[in-house]
């Protein structure tokens, strides 16, 4: 049996709060890291935890990237 989640994002949605959300409901951390690896990005490592706030529990998600970024002055990105 397939299963199919639908969420009908009319306004947007967080990344971060959508994943935990997915998590909360079932799917596994392993399967979403497999699923990322096929896309062949680096430089990042996802957490997940369950947090436990007025009697009631949730997952939080948060992606750390490895490496800095660069930010640039306006002046060389306007020279792009």
């Amino acid at each position: 049996m397939t299963t199919i989640a639908f969420a009908d994002c009319l306004a947007g949605v967080s990344g971060d709060m959508f994943l935990a959300a997915c998590l909360d409901l079932g799917l596994p951390l392993n399967t979403l890291k497999q699923e990322l690896a096929k896309i062949a990005l680096s430089g990042y490592q996802l957490e997940a935890w369950t947090e436990l706030k007025q009697g009631l529990s949730a997952h939080r998600f948060q992606v750390r990237l490895e490496a800095k970024h660069h930010h640039r002055p306006y002046k060389e990105i306007k020279a792009l």
